[in-house]
């Protein structure tokens, strides 16, 4: 367990499920990771959160109309990020997810979750969540939880 809190959840599988507990070893939510994959049908990586009180939360890479903007324009970014990949790799650096959505926001599924997103996560302005739904601990762990999942 990490000194945060925040862990897999079992220490021989890959880090993509989580616990996060309390200061007093409580758990306070289950996060689970499963990434996105092309076949047998497309299928968006997932976040999901389920609190120690019943309620479950699920946030999804991008947003329907972000792919349909990008699976459109593919034929005009594609030679672009080529061009750019090249040069990035010249120049000894990454060029990790050019071109794809990466915004997710979570939502509530099931009775007791309400109506809305209650965390928000863009690429550049970072993390947003709405304290009255999730609590502030919650929503750091799975802030973290998602940067390792996105990183490994």
């Amino acid at each position: 367990m990490a000194e945060d809190g925040v862990g897999p959840a079992q220490p021989g599988r890959p880090v993509r499920d989580f616990v996060l507990e309390g200061p007093g070893g409580e758990p306070l939510a289950w996060i689970g990771f499963r990434p996105g994959r092309v076949l047998p049908w497309p299928r968006r990586k997932r976040w999901t959160v389920r609190l120690a009180s019943g309620a479950r939360y699920v946030g999804r890479s991008g947003t329907w109309y972000a792919w349909l903007w990008c699976v459109l324009l593919f034929p005009v970014w594609a030679p672009l990020w080529l061009v750019l990949s090249v040069a990035s790799w010249w120049e000894g650096g990454t060029l990790d997810g050019a071109g794809k959505p990466g915004r997710v926001r979570w939502f509530g599924s099931g009775p007791g979750t309400g109506s809305g997103w209650v965390m928000d996560r863009r690429d550049a302005s970072g993390f947003r969540f709405r304290p009255r739904r999730l609590d502030a601990r919650v929503a750091y762990g799975l802030a973290l939880a998602t940067e390792w999942s996105e990183s490994s």
